[in-house]
């Protein structure tokens, strides 16, 4: 399964790896900030 994502993405837009960590950064973010509540 990821390595079919990855290659997909990297079909429509090859995005650094920095980027996806950024992505991933704020995605944990936003679920820690709701398991506050």
């Amino acid at each position: 399964m990821r390595k079919i994502y990855h290659s997909k993405m990297k079909n429509l837009t090859p995005i650094p790896l920095r980027l996806e960590f950024e992505i991933v950064r704020m995605l944990i973010r936003f679920s820690m900030k709701l398991f506050e509540f």
